[in-house]
């Protein structure tokens, strides 16, 4: 952590998103007392499955709409869902874990749609097979690793022909389709009521605020947003974020992740050759060190099923036995 905060610092609006890890939470504590301490949303379900004994579609539904619900009222009827389930469970995510950890209508700051800790497991896959190698071939295997999706990215980034990114400009499209299902009444100059259903929301224009709270939570329009765009023939592009945009896909990744040169060609300032590096004081435990994390008693192991030779433990590609014909395939599924 300290590491981290001497090379990323501190800025505006940063969240740290954790799996309730006791060490990781003390020292996230220690080093980043001013940051916004969030909790990954899927580990926290795997605890409430673990510790009330509850599961099924319904409790997870409810769950992750309730997580990521937009206005109170929403939080509230997801809430009453979890409630008729199991009414032990609402307690323990409000005063031990707390609603500002979990939830998004009531975080402190915007988290956007990172509401797991995805990122870092999807990284930590990716590094699975090269961190048993020796320190100096690890980092090549860091740097190659990152220019390869800085190069792919940049590549998809400039083969964007569209104002907003690819994901931005889709979802952005199907809010518009929405739209024109929803009939606006104008109140002044800049304060429109629109109609959904049974239900009615009051989009501020000029301050790019909606009552349903989307347009302010993703700095994005709205469907009842996009609706009075639309009616107003504005220009919708105005209204998003910057960082949705192609400019900041493309300076996301302008700089070029260099290859290591020849260790005759390196320059090495003399504070860098005077550093003497030691290991790390850390007392090994006995036995053979684990590489795979503990899954948790809800968590079933899965195999995989070859479409070839319809057994498991393989795939088609790695298939060293004999394909069977169609006819027994269509017996056996």
């Amino acid at each position: 952590m300290d590491k981290l905060k001497q090379t990323y610092g501190e800025r505006e609006e940063q969240c740290i998103i954790l799996d309730r890890h006791e060490s990781i939470a003390k020292s996230v504590k220690m080093i980043f007392p001013n940051l916004m301490h969030g909790v990954c949303c899927f580990h926290l379900f795997q605890n409430i499955k673990s510790r009330f004994r509850k599961g099924g579609d319904e409790l997870r539904d409810a769950f992750y709409c309730a997580a990521k619900a937009y206005n109170l009222a929403d939080f509230e009827g997801f809430m009453k869902e979890i409630d008729t389930i199991d009414n032990r469970i609402r307690p323990y995510l409000t005063n031990e874990v707390g609603l500002n950890k979990w939830t998004r209508v009531y975080s402190t700051n915007k988290r956007y749609s990172t509401m797991t800790s995805n990122i870092s497991e999807s990284v930590n896959s990716a590094l699975k097979e090269v961190r048993e190698l020796p320190i100096g071939t690890l980092l090549e295997c860091l740097r190659c690793l990152v220019q390869r999706w800085s190069w792919t990215n940049k590549n998809r980034a400039l083969a964007t022909l569209t104002t907003l990114a690819k994901g931005p400009e889709k979802e952005l499209k199907d809010k518009l389709d929405r739209s024109k299902k929803l009939q606006v009444e104008t109140s002044n100059h800049a304060i429109y009521t629109v109609n959904e259903l049974k239900s009615s929301y009051i989009v501020d224009i000029q301050k790019k605020t909606c009552t349903c709270q989307r347009f302010q939570y993703d700095e994005m329009p709205c469907s009842h947003a996009m609706a009075v765009i639309s009616k107003r023939h504005f220009k919708c592009y105005n209204f998003c974020s910057y960082f949705y945009t192609k400019q900041a896909f493309l300076a996301t990744y302008e700089e070029t992740v260099f290859p290591i040169g020849d260790r005759d060609s390196w320059e090495l300032p003399d504070h860098i050759r005077q550093i003497e590096v030691l290991p790390p004081k850390h007392k090994r435990p006995a036995g053979r060190p684990r590489k795979q994390r503990y899954k948790t008693a809800m968590e079933k192991a899965t195999q995989n099923q070859c479409t070839q030779c319809l057994k498991r433990g393989h795939n088609r590609r790695t298939c060293k036995n004999e394909p069977l014909e169609p006819s027994a395939k269509r017996k056996r599924y």
